[in-house]
């Protein structure tokens, strides 16, 4: 990725990506948004960092409150010209993540909806949070996203429903589930991070968490994938690690999603991995309720209510 450089003030940037919105002439489609978040300690941080700059050795700071930068490419539409990437990460307290996700300008807004991905990082190492992060930081995006839509079907627009069509299309069009997961039309990428930390857990933990996250996310139309070793570089071999080719895979479905959207399908040079007995990575679409089953026998067609289903075997 090219000309990714961090601007002194958040908040001047996070003004101006508001303000400059709009579409570049001649351009298929305006600004990318992308959101890193998750708990404190989980890795946003070093994720983050790897994705901007795959060989850089040194460890980032952990993030506290809103940090911010940008990425820039060559445009998919016009090679002349550079599509930008506004990337923020949200660290610090559960209060300043309730008060970002609730506010007007920098979240999900009606000029970022279009073009937003969002990233969801969980901590395999610490197994008990990470159900309550991820479904936390779901309901924050829902509830964010209902108040934005609910800005366009104030005034009779169809956009809304428009993107979540649109998502159901490119990602689920042959899945038999397609109606029953809850298409939010912004893309999101569950990253469970510390997989090197996690790989040597129980195999009945990690059989009930590589259910748990693949019921998650297939409700939720997201992508899932483990990752470890982040701290790690990525180095010139030939033969590289399952865990930097899951790097590089997440790398390669971010560029995707940041700078071309669902406009197309996204691909993947990995076929998924279902199999707890290894690093689980699922892209939205390719997986079925009936082969993740439940954590009882519980018959239930409310999807939503199965997923609090899970929190108590951790």
């Amino acid at each position: 990725m090219a000309s990714i450089k961090t601007p002194g003030s958040i908040f001047v940037k996070l003004i101006e990506a508001n303000n400059n919105g709009k579409k570049q002439e001649g351009a298929s489609r305006g600004d990318g948004f992308c959101y890193f978040l998750g708990g404190r300690s989980s890795g946003k941080s070093t994720l983050l960092n790897r994705f901007l700059y795959p060989t850089r050795v040194e460890v980032p700071k952990p993030s506290e409150g809103l940090e911010y930068t940008y990425a820039r490419k060559p445009s998919n539409y016009d090679h002349e010209k550079k599509d930008l990437a506004h990337i923020w990460e949200v660290g610090g307290s559960k209060e300043f993540a309730e008060d970002f996700a609730q506010g007007e300008a920098g979240f999900l807004n009606p000029k970022q909806v279009t073009t937003s991905v969002v990233v969801i990082v969980v901590d395999l190492s610490d197994p008990s949070t990470v159900l309550p992060t991820l479904l936390g930081w779901l309901d924050r995006i829902k509830a964010k996203l209902a108040a934005t839509f609910s800005k366009f079907e104030k005034k009779g627009l169809a956009f809304p429903e428009q993107l979540r069509q649109r998502a159901k299309a490119k990602l689920y069009n042959h899945n038999e589930d397609k109606d029953m997961v809850n298409h939010t039309g912004v893309p999101i990428v569950i990253a469970a991070t510390k997989y090197d930390t996690f790989h040597g857990s129980d195999s009945e933990v990690k059989k009930v968490m590589a259910r748990m996250l693949r019921y998650v996310a297939h409700a939720n139309g997201a992508f899932l994938t483990y990752l470890g070793n982040l701290h790690t570089p990525e180095a010139a071999s030939r033969t590289p690690s399952l865990e930097s080719r899951l790097m590089e895979n997440f790398s390669r479905l971010m560029n995707q999603l940041i700078f071309t959207g669902l406009e197309k399908r996204p691909t993947s040079k990995l076929e998924p991995h279902f199999d707890h007995a290894g690093p689980i990575m699922v892209p939205a679409g390719a997986d079925r309720f009936k082969d993740i089953g439940r954590p009882r026998s519980v018959v239930d067609s409310n999807i939503m209510a199965g997923q609090l289903e899970w929190q108590g075997p951790f």
